[in-house]
Protein backbone atom coordinates (compact mmCIF):
# COMPACT_ATOMS: atom_id res chain seq x y z
CA UNK A 1 0.00 0.00 0.00
CA UNK A 2 1.67 3.45 -0.97
CA UNK A 3 1.82 5.95 1.66
CA UNK A 4 0.07 9.26 1.52
CA UNK A 5 1.92 12.23 1.23
CA UNK A 6 1.61 15.23 3.79
CA UNK A 7 2.96 18.29 2.79
CA UNK A 8 4.14 20.27 5.56
CA UNK A 9 1.69 23.43 3.92
CA UNK A 10 -1.12 21.44 4.52
CA UNK A 11 -3.30 23.43 6.79
CA UNK A 12 -1.40 26.31 6.72
CA UNK A 13 -3.47 27.95 3.91
CA UNK A 14 -6.29 27.61 6.06
CA UNK A 15 -5.04 28.95 9.77
CA UNK A 16 -6.42 32.66 9.32
CA UNK A 17 -10.00 30.88 8.47
CA UNK A 18 -9.59 28.41 11.61
CA UNK A 19 -8.78 31.00 13.63
CA UNK A 20 -11.48 33.37 12.92
CA UNK A 21 -13.87 30.16 13.38
CA UNK A 22 -13.16 29.26 16.65
CA UNK A 23 -13.30 33.11 18.05
CA UNK A 24 -16.58 32.68 16.76
CA UNK A 25 -17.56 29.74 18.27
CA UNK A 26 -16.36 31.35 21.62
CA UNK A 27 -18.19 34.74 20.95
CA UNK A 28 -21.18 32.75 20.29
CA UNK A 29 -20.84 30.38 23.42
CA UNK A 30 -20.34 32.61 25.70
CA UNK A 31 -22.99 34.74 27.26
CA UNK A 32 -23.02 38.26 26.09
CA UNK A 33 -21.89 39.73 29.93
CA UNK A 34 -18.63 37.45 29.82
CA UNK A 35 -15.44 38.52 30.27
CA UNK A 36 -12.00 37.63 29.03
CA UNK A 37 -11.05 35.08 31.21
CA UNK A 38 -14.65 33.23 30.92
CA UNK A 39 -13.60 33.33 26.92
CA UNK A 40 -10.24 31.95 28.07
CA UNK A 41 -11.43 29.07 30.04
CA UNK A 42 -13.77 28.28 27.15
CA UNK A 43 -10.87 28.82 24.53
CA UNK A 44 -9.23 25.93 26.40
CA UNK A 45 -12.11 23.75 27.10
CA UNK A 46 -12.22 24.19 22.83
CA UNK A 47 -8.97 23.17 22.69
CA UNK A 48 -9.88 20.23 24.87
CA UNK A 49 -12.32 18.69 22.43
CA UNK A 50 -10.29 19.75 19.68
CA UNK A 51 -7.81 17.67 21.00
CA UNK A 52 -9.75 14.65 21.87
CA UNK A 53 -11.75 14.84 17.90
CA UNK A 54 -7.68 14.29 16.70
CA UNK A 55 -7.53 11.46 18.89
CA UNK A 56 -10.30 10.16 17.49
CA UNK A 57 -9.53 10.46 14.20
CA UNK A 58 -6.28 9.06 14.41
CA UNK A 59 -7.58 6.46 16.43
CA UNK A 60 -9.86 5.55 13.48
CA UNK A 61 -6.58 6.05 10.85
CA UNK A 62 -4.77 3.60 12.61
CA UNK A 63 -7.86 1.00 12.53
CA UNK A 64 -7.50 1.47 8.57
CA UNK A 65 -4.35 0.77 8.36
CA UNK A 66 -2.01 3.80 8.65
CA UNK A 67 1.49 3.15 10.64
CA UNK A 68 2.67 5.76 13.24
CA UNK A 69 4.97 7.11 10.70
CA UNK A 70 1.96 7.94 8.71
CA UNK A 71 0.46 9.65 11.88
CA UNK A 72 3.67 11.02 12.14
CA UNK A 73 4.37 12.36 8.83
CA UNK A 74 0.91 14.47 8.75
CA UNK A 75 1.20 15.98 12.02
CA UNK A 76 4.39 16.80 10.71
CA UNK A 77 6.33 15.19 13.71
CA UNK A 78 8.30 11.52 13.86
CA UNK A 79 6.58 7.88 14.05
CA UNK A 80 8.06 8.14 18.17
CA UNK A 81 6.87 11.80 18.71
CA UNK A 82 3.03 10.46 17.29
CA UNK A 83 2.88 7.20 19.32
CA UNK A 84 3.45 9.06 22.40
CA UNK A 85 1.24 11.58 21.60
CA UNK A 86 -1.68 9.15 20.50
CA UNK A 87 -0.97 6.11 21.80
CA UNK A 88 -3.56 5.86 24.35
CA UNK A 89 -6.54 6.70 22.24
CA UNK A 90 -9.16 8.94 22.28
CA UNK A 91 -9.62 8.63 25.51
CA UNK A 92 -5.88 8.61 26.90
CA UNK A 93 -4.24 10.16 29.34
CA UNK A 94 -1.44 12.82 29.19
CA UNK A 95 1.90 12.36 27.05
CA UNK A 96 4.61 11.79 30.06
CA UNK A 97 6.47 14.56 27.94
CA UNK A 98 3.07 17.01 28.51
CA UNK A 99 3.23 16.69 32.45
CA UNK A 100 4.44 19.31 34.49
CA UNK A 101 8.12 18.75 36.10
CA UNK A 102 8.81 17.45 39.55
CA UNK A 103 10.07 20.62 40.72
CA UNK A 104 7.23 22.25 39.77
CA UNK A 105 5.00 19.45 41.70
CA UNK A 106 6.89 19.74 44.47
CA UNK A 107 6.98 23.39 45.29
CA UNK A 108 3.39 23.75 45.12
CA UNK A 109 2.75 20.54 47.02
CA UNK A 110 4.80 22.43 49.86
CA UNK A 111 2.55 25.75 49.65
CA UNK A 112 -0.49 24.05 49.25
CA UNK A 113 -0.19 21.74 52.89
Amino acid sequence: MARPEYPDTMARPRQDELKRAVERLVRDLCSGDAGALDRAVLSMRVAEAAERLARVEVDSARRDGATWQDVGDAFGTNRQAAHERFREGPDGGRSRLSRRPRAAQSSRDKTSG
